[in-house]
């Protein structure tokens, strides 16, 4: 079995790199039994592996595996689902590395600990890490370089040429660190070579890694405006059937967190001659949406939001027939990027999931899932 980490720039910097993300992702199935494909924290570079990895397992439901590791106090949170956390419909399964809390509980430390923890577990690691922006996450590369591991690049040349270019535009004295850096100097060794403190050279790295990505940032930006082939990501909704409390939470969370994470998402429902109630779950849902994104919740926030979840409740639980496929859901489920539905209960989960491994594309999100089980660390 292949166990899959990731070590990345926390920015998307290529026009491309979607397409890259699952061409790696689409090899490692194909070249593999299984594969194990361990998350920590998120990032938009971590938020394109995730949908590539969920697109790849609605083809192989058997082949691939969705690990979150993560600490204690992360985890207290991914229970209580609270914002920012994954979806249960996401993940497979989750484990709490055994390591030590450093004195002090430093966070810095927690995460460096438990992203070389996942280096370690690894047989491949994803990598997208441009050197010259000189983040911490230089030192990860290097260490996942020292271990037996398959580091698949997805950096791109022309991009890492772009960097170099702008480099060769900074002033002469950071360009003289910078040059001292890619030569294997230490920060001691460059102020004793250039009589700077280590303050300065501090302060030196970190906005010439600024300057940097704000340059690269640009010119995706620059290069994106100018794609008029853009288009909205669908999500459609169907075989909901039993609407329990808990079913409810995973709607909603699921929802919520896609909405947060495509400004563009079009949510559509699934409706024919004894279903009225389509339009009055979306209309439910935009009110959830908006609601929700208020940064600081007042308490008639809070009570405007359980009298939604209160109408979503009763709406779903109105009186339908039973839930059946035909050509309306298969042609929901062809043009969708993603599909909420409750594949637990439903008796014809196997003819849905068929059809979206047809697409090569659908995810499918089963909100019906049971929460994912703390299983022991990888050995």
């Amino acid at each position: 079995m292949a166990v899959c980490s990731f070590v990345e720039n926390h920015d998307i910097y290529d026009k491309d790199i979607d397409s890259k993300v699952r061409a790696a992702v689409n090899s490692l199935a194909a070249e593999n039994k299984a594969v194990d494909f361990l998350f920590h924290r998120m990032s938009p570079f971590m938020d394109i592996c995730l949908r590539a990895i969920l697109e790849a397992k609605s083809r192989f439901p058997q082949k691939i595996t969705v690990t979150l590791v993560l600490d204690k106090s992360d985890y207290k949170r991914f229970q209580s689902q609270d914002a920012g956390s994954l979806p249960f419909c996401m993940v497979d399964k989750v484990i709490l590395p055994p390591l030590t809390v450093p004195e002090g509980n430093d966070f810095t430390k927690i995460v460096k600990k438990t992203q070389r923890w996942l280096i370690q577990k690894s047989t491949h690691v994803i990598c997208y890490l441009y050197r010259q922006f000189y983040k911490v996450e230089n030192y990860l590369l290097d260490y996942a370089k020292k271990r037996p591991v398959n580091i698949i690049d997805l950096t791109d040349k022309d991009t890492e040429h772009a960097i170099c270019e702008d480099i060769e535009l900074l002033p002469e004295n950071v360009k003289k660190v910078i040059g001292l850096i890619e030569t294997g100097h230490t920060r001691k060794g460059i102020e004793a070579l250039l009589g700077l403190s280590s303050t300065r050279i501090h302060q030196m790295i970190t906005e010439t890694g600024h300057t940097l990505r704000s340059n690269a940032k640009g010119r995706l930006i620059e290069e994106l405006s100018q794609d008029k082939d853009s288009h909205p990501v669908i999500c459609s909704i169907f075989a909901i059937e039993n609407f329990t409390y808990e079913v409810v939470s995973s709607f909603l969370f699921t929802v919520l967190f896609l909405s947060k994470k495509y400004d563009s998402i079009r949510f559509e429902i699934e409706e024919d001659d004894d279903n009225s109630n389509a339009l009055e779950i979306l209309k439910l849902l935009a009110e959830f949406i908006a609601i929700s994104n208020i940064r600081n919740y007042h308490s008639k926030d809070i009570k405007s939001i359980g009298k939604v979840i209160s109408k979503l409740y009763q709406t779903f639980n109105t009186k339908q027939a039973a839930f059946t496929m035909n050509e309306r859901v298969a042609e929901m489920i062809q043009h969708s990027d993603f599909c909420i539905c409750d594949l637990t209960s439903s008796p014809i989960a196997e003819e849905i999931r068929d059809e979206a491994a047809n697409t090569g594309k659908t995810i499918l999100l089963d909100i019906g899932k049971a929460f994912p089980k703390v299983e022991k660390p990888l050995s």
